[in-house]
């Protein structure tokens, strides 16, 4: 039986939304819309009652002092091409889809392209980072039913499905990792802005 009540599998409702005004970059003749995140504060992990006998991440609060930009949407295979001039992934996948199967070196190699050519800094998030942006800001135990609709594949395009309570569509790819630009850690103590630099191949490579 579940013993949870519905509404702790509700869709989440962001405490507060940034009122700084939208980045957008330029690609070619694409335009990648970025939306401002303000610095602040959230339970990472899962709830021990969510996986009592296994707990990878275990909940800690974790602290995000600066703002951030992030993409609307996952960089596509279009995007990807406009940048740096040449295609990186399969052939059968289509344009507006989100790039997958690449490896952590090209998604770097189009972060400092970008940046280049933009004079933005332009990097990938790290874990902490891109788990607040998927929670929006919350603290809430991360139950699958509250993505219902939400979730897609990599097969789709990039806004196939609605975005989530900040406006990032395609955060929820069931069928594949998204690449970070730290390691994973098991934190179990509460961390400020949290970054566990790679050398090497790093985090998996996926969408």
């Amino acid at each position: 039986s579940d013993p949870y009540p519905a509404k702790m599998k509700a869709p989440d409702v962001p405490l507060a939304s940034s009122t700084v005004p939208t980045l957008e970059l330029t690609i070619g003749s694409l335009t990648l819309k970025c939306l401002h995140v303000d610095a602040g504060r959230f339970l990472m992990g899962l709830p021990y009652y969510m996986l009592v006998s296994w707990q990878e991440a275990p909940p800690h609060v974790v602290t995000l002092t600066k703002g951030m930009y992030i993409a609307e949407i996952p960089i596509t295979n279009e995007l990807l091409e406009a940048q740096m001039g040449r295609s990186i992934n399969a052939a059968d996948k289509l344009p507006a889809n989100a790039a997958a199967n690449i490896s952590i070196a090209d998604a770097r190699a189009f972060c400092q392209s970008l940046s280049a050519s933009t004079g933005k800094k332009v990097r990938l998030p790290t874990n902490a980072e891109l788990e607040y942006v998927f929670r929006s800001g919350t603290s809430n135990p991360p139950f699958g039913e509250k993505y219902t609709g939400l979730a897609t594949s990599q097969a789709q395009p990039a806004k196939a499905v609605g975005p989530n309570g900040w406006g990032i569509y395609m955060w929820e790819v069931t069928d594949s990792w998204e690449v970070t630009n730290d390691s994973p850690v098991s934190d179990h103590a509460d961390q400020i802005d949290p970054s566990y630099p790679t050398v090497g191949s790093g985090q998996q490579s996926c969408t």
